[in-house]
Formats: structure tokens, C-alpha cells, sequence
């Protein structure tokens, strides 16, 4: 088996909010009883996550939301449209950030040597694509071989990894 370098870029959103907070307004956002509500609470603590990050800083409020309707609307959520017009507006930059660790941290790396593109998210897509954007912001070869895992929650990133995998396993150039 050939070596391969193993490289994984990572970019977070601006805004950092404890899950403490998040549970609060799911609970409000869903209008939980206090008995669901407890176990949002039960489940949010078993998972082990301290903090979430978000473009919108409407999880931490309880009040004023930019994005969310408030609870008195008949649609407690935005649109898909709407979400998936945020998503458009924020995928680009944050990815770009996350490829450009990913460069930084591994230096054997140039972008003319790229040959694999994998795009994962759980929040969204749209066409023609975050991937065909990355390639060319980046400068990135039209040849560069894209897959794009979507909409398959948190575990989106499991098949995203198992993916490049495959990729560096059979083909040594990649």
C-alpha cells in the first residue's frame, strides 16, 4: 500500500453557544412540555456536547431572532428555501476556511496535486454546488473527481471519511 497524507481541515461558524442553551430554545422552539423537555435535557447532556457552533446567533437568544419566527407563528421554523438560501450565503466562506487549514497544517500539500474533492453536510446543498465553488475559488484543477455526501445528519461525516478512504486505498496517485 502506498503512503498518503492524511488531511482534515476544520473551520467553525462565529457563533459559539453552550448546548445548555440550545436545549432551552429547541424546548421553546417545539413547544415541549416540561416532561419532554426533560428528556431534550436527558439526551443533550448524554451526548457529550459542550458547545455547538451556528452562522445565526438565534440558539443563544430567547428573543429578537434573525432568522427563526417567533413562537407565536403557525411555521415554528423557517422554510427550506429560506434555509437553504442562509446556507448558499455561508457554505462557501466556511469551507474555504476549513480548506485553507487543512493546506496550512500539511504542507506536502499543493492544490495542483488535488485530485478528490469530498463535500459533507448535514444543513444543506444547492446547484450547481459548494463543491464546483470550492474549485474554483481555489483555482483547484476541473478535473478534481467531486462527491458530495448530504443531508444524512451528523453521521454525513462517518461516510465522508469512509469515502476517502476508499479513494487513497485504490488508487495510489490519489
Amino acid at each position: 500500500m502506498s503512503s498518503y497524507i492524511n488531511a482534515i481541515g476544520t473551520a467553525v461558524p462565529q457563533y459559539k453557544i453552550a448546548q445548555a442553551e440550545i436545549v432551552n430554545f429547541m424546548a421553546r422552539a417545539h413547544q415541549m412540555r416540561e416532561a419532554e423537555k426533560r428528556r431534550l435535557i436527558a439526551l443533550y447532556r448524554a451526548s457529550g456536547i459542550q458547545y455547538r457552533h451556528s452562522v445565526l446567533p438565534d440558539f443563544g437568544q430567547s428573543e429578537s431572532f434573525s432568522f427563526f419566527p417567533d413562537n407565536n407563528s403557525l411555521e415554528p421554523f423557517p422554510g427550506v428555501q429560506q434555509r437553504m438560501n442562509l446556507y448558499r450565503q455561508e457554505a462557501l466562506s466556511l469551507s474555504l476556511s476549513a480548506v485553507r487549514d487543512c493546506l496550512k497544517a500539511q504542507k506536502e500539500i499543493a492544490k495542483e496535486d488535488i485530485t478528490h474533492l469530498i463535500t459533507v453536510s448535514c444543513t444543506g446543498m444547492y446547484a450547481p454546488g459548494l463543491d464546483i465553488e470550492l474549485i474554483e475559488k481555489l483555482g483547484m484543477s476541473t478535473q478534481v473527481q467531486r462527491s458530495c455526501i448530504n443531508f444524512m445528519g451528523c453521521y454525513a461525516a462517518f461516510n465522508g471519511l469512509k469515502a476517502a478512504d476508499h479513494i487513497v486505498r485504490s488508487d495510489a496517485d490519489a
